[in-house]
């Protein structure tokens, strides 16, 4: 009954392990494909209205605090495989297996561990880099936003520097005109503080230009820089991407390897 009782629960623990490395495997799946739905070269509409719906998604930002806890758990679980394929990996390099099938269980036992190792680390790893793209993805909508209303601005502040500059000249006008066909000796004394007032404003505004320009530079250069960083994270991921590829294709090897063991014993 003991032993009965053992085996129902390592039954049930294996079922619920392969359920959350099923679990897994779907979050990895959908990981590649928010990262290579953000790395695709879209054109420019397209690219503008996914920038903006995931930046201003409540659904997204709903998720992030629980996207942290589960890194978290993905961590600790790759941890435990990570623990549990290096203690296989001890134990069959100090065993003497007297019976092929005893032999054959263990190396299977082994590879199951190596893959939920491999699956559970570059899921991990995925949702790590698509926070990292998230955060990025908002940066540069906010600093897309910023540009266009700095922008706004300093026209703004050029059209209205271009208006009082006519005003300024249209007054230097009338007032030689007045100089020249008025007898009085002294210019007119509003008319002066109107000049001098017009002077300040444009001295205003140009301070104004300059810095609405100083803003902007300053904002396309913090854009290039985000923009550096995601093309580096989109090579990383390229990389990776090759190396699981790399890793899929040598367990593959293996297990064929492993298939002609067994029918070479039979």
């Amino acid at each position: 009954a003991v032993k009965g009782r053992k085996k129902e629960q390592a039954i049930h623990g294996f079922q619920s392990r392969m359920l959350a490395l099923q679990a897994v495997f779907v979050l990895l799946c959908a990981e590649c494909f928010v990262i290579v739905l953000l790395t695709i070269p879209w054109p420019a509409t397209f690219r503008r209205a996914l920038v903006n719906a995931i930046s201003n998604s409540s659904v997204l930002t709903l998720f992030a605090k629980p996207a942290k806890y589960f890194f978290t758990f993905l961590l600790a679980m790759w941890a435990a495989t990570t623990r549990e394929m290096l203690k296989l990996q001890t134990e069959h390099k100090t065993s003497n297996f007297s019976e092929l099938a005893v032999k054959l269980e263990f190396e299977m036992r082994m590879f199951r561990t190596q893959r939920d190792f491999y699956l559970v680390g570059f899921s991990a790893l995925m949702l790590l880099v698509v926070g990292r793209l998230y955060y990025f993805v908002k940066e540069v909508n906010s600093l897309s936003a910023t540009k266009e209303a700095l922008k706004r601005q300093a026209d703004q502040a050029v059209l209205a520097f271009k208006s009082l500059q006519g005003e300024n000249e249209t007054l230097k006008k009338e007032a030689t005109l007045v100089d020249s066909s008025s007898d009085a000796k002294e210019p007119s004394k509003a008319l002066v503080m109107e000049q001098h007032k017009l002077k300040e404003d444009k001295g205003a505004l140009e301070r104004m230009v300059e810095d609405a320009r100083a803003e902007r530079d300053v904002a396309k250069k913090h854009s290039k820089a985000l923009k550096q960083q995601a093309e580096g994270l989109s090579a990383e991921y390229m990389r990776l991407q090759a190396e699981n590829e790399s890793l899929k294709n040598k367990l593959s090897d293996f297990e064929d390897l492993m298939g002609d063991e067994v029918k070479k014993s039979k």
